[in-house]
């Protein structure tokens, strides 16, 4: 089924109308009703690129860490004789076109068996799982096959007499992403050679390349490139509540950085995601090619909220810092030594240059390595 919704914004009471989305409804039959998930309109889009791509599932096994978290010592879909890249076709019989189709087929299952079709070198096969009772807080059980999903789009088929061919597009080439450029007249490819897994498992794309084509909508021959586009559209609101709508969104982006240099502290985002100077100029660079003007100014203000904010952390040198040791002044009574100034100093600039080599080898990293 789908329907269609208004969407209102409200803020400080008053209601903005925004958009129509389309909406897919679903039954759940574990919780006895329906289940609505909301998509913006989106329009399919063909490209004569000159080549053709086909989109599959694909896996890669959990490890130790993540198998000892839940109690287990070896994978479900390991024990039913899965690998890491292999690509799921069908779970009992219904085709899987997404991860969110493998991941409610498991969990549809109960526990009970399920044969898993996948593809592995080009020779289709099936198995039969038994998904592990989980628990990751102690308490709710669900099935799980201990793999982690992921999405590629394969090259299957490039005219030789295409742009993209002369290139060094071939087939077999996993595409990793496909961008109209801001004249809307050229398309920016990226694709890698190969896929490889790391110790961890995780898949790596190998030997990447990009190439700019131009953008053929209508004419020209050659196989047809399909993708689909999210359709936006500025809003333009009253001055008084467009101010307020801005000021909503700076305490959120303000608080969200505090966020994240605690998820850095706990680990649970990774150091290599730190980026400085190299990363934010590229970012730059990308936006004004690729957007417009009103995207461009948000993107200035977005970075420079940010390192406004950064200036707030605790950290001698920086502002905060600052206001730290003012504040314990104020708690002792007194002034700080010159000795322990000197010495709180000398740890703040150790700590931002530790922070600016890390984040310009995350940067050259990518550079070389996107």
């Amino acid at each position: 089924d789908e329907v269609i919704l208004d969407i209102e914004r409200k803020v400080d009471g008053r209601s903005t109308r925004l958009d129509a989305v389309k909406v897919a409804t679903a039954h759940d039959s574990r919780m006895g009703a329906r289940t609505i998930g909301l998509t913006p309109f989106r329009e399919e889009v063909e490209w004569r690129l000159g080549f053709r791509c086909s989109s599959a599932v694909r896996i890669w096994l959990a490890r130790e860490d993540a198998l000892r978290e839940v109690g287990l010592t070896e994978s479900p879909a390991a024990r039913a004789g899965l690998k890491d890249g292999d690509a799921i076709v069908a779970v009992d019989g219904r085709p899987v076109s997404s991860p969110g189709d493998l991941v409610e087929a498991v969990s549809r299952s109960g526990g009970r068996p399920i044969r898993i079709t996948f593809v592995r070198e080009g020779e289709e096969r099936t198995v039969e799982a038994v998904p592990a009772m989980c628990s990751s807080d102690g308490k709710t059980q669900v099935p799980r096959l201990m793999l982690h999903l992921f999405q590629t789009d394969q090259v299957t088929e490039v005219d030789p007499e295409s742009e993209a061919y002369a290139a060094g597009l071939r087939a077999g080439a996993y595409l990793m992403s496909v961008r109209l450029l801001r004249d809307r007249e050229r398309v920016e490819l990226a694709w890698a050679g190969d896929l490889i897994f790391d110790e961890s498992g995780r898949p790596r794309p190998a030997g990447i390349r990009k190439a700019t084509v131009p953008a053929r909508t209508t004419d020209g021959n050659g196989p047809v490139y399909r993708t689909e586009m999210v359709r936006t559209e500025v809003i333009k609101l009253p001055f008084a509540e467009a101010l307020s709508c801005a000021w909503t969104d700076v305490r959120y982006f303000a608080t969200d950085v505090f966020r994240v240099v605690a998820c850095l502290l706990t680990r649970k985002v990774e150091m290599k995601n730190v980026s400085g100077p190299l990363g934010i100029a590229n970012l730059f660079t990308r936006v004004s090619r690729e957007k417009d003007i009103a995207m461009y100014l948000w993107f200035v203000a977005f970075v420079s909220l940010n390192v406004g904010v950064l200036q707030l952390l605790p950290i001698p040198v920086l502002d905060g810092g600052h206001l730290a040791l003012l504040a314990i002044e104020k708690l002792k009574g007194g002034p700080l030594s010159l000795r322990v100034q000197i010495a709180a100093q000398y740890v703040g600039l150790f700590i931002i240059a530790a922070l600016f080599i890390l984040a310009t080898r995350n940067d050259i990293a990518k550079l070389i390595s996107p």
